[in-house]
């Protein structure tokens, strides 16, 4: 069993968290919206399974009498989802801030503090990709492949380099 306190240190577990507000609710479509790996997802639903954080229900299929297994959320699970986005939204915009005041050593801790948060935060909406986009050229560094995949594509995997060829 995972700890409430490990769930909320994981940006994984909130990106299949969002996904299932959403209403994207079965395993294959939780993975192509997340970009994320099937057995990661897998063990993410069972820990939120675990925490009550979700619901599994199973819904009788049109073909040959297959089940289909759908997730939901639980109103525990809207909570800490809403206080997790607020978290991040108040990031966002302190690195917003740090961005418009061309504070580039600010907005690099900003950065450095937050990384694992970002993938969460584009998925969700909190940040925008031009945003982001343009503060990554700002600080001169790279995007990661999660944050790539999250951007959709495969092309801003080597940024960094790129930008002083131009």
């Amino acid at each position: 069993m995972v700890k409430s306190s490990e769930v909320d240190e994981s940006p994984n577990h909130f990106m299949v968290l969002d996904a299932i507000s959403r209403r994207i609710n079965s395993l294959d479509k939780i993975v192509v919206s997340t970009k994320l790996q099937k057995d990661l997802v897998e063990l993410i639903l069972n820990d939120l399974l675990t925490q009550r954080l979700i619901v599994k229900s199973e819904k009788k299929g049109l073909f040959f009498g297959r089940k289909k297994t759908q997730m939901g959320i639980t109103e525990t699970g809207i909570k800490l989802l809403n206080a997790k986005k607020r978290e991040l939204e108040q990031k966002r915009l302190e690195m917003q801030q740090s961005y418009d005041n061309g504070d580039g050593t600010r907005l690099q801790s900003y950065m450095n503090a937050n990384r694992t948060w970002i993938p969460l935060m584009l998925f969700s909406g909190i940040m925008d990709m031009m945003f982001f986009t343009s503060m990554m050229s700002f600080m001169g560094l790279g995007i990661n492949p999660m944050e790539s995949a999250i951007l959709g594509g495969g092309g801003g995997t080597g940024n960094s380099q790129d930008a002083g060829s131009s």
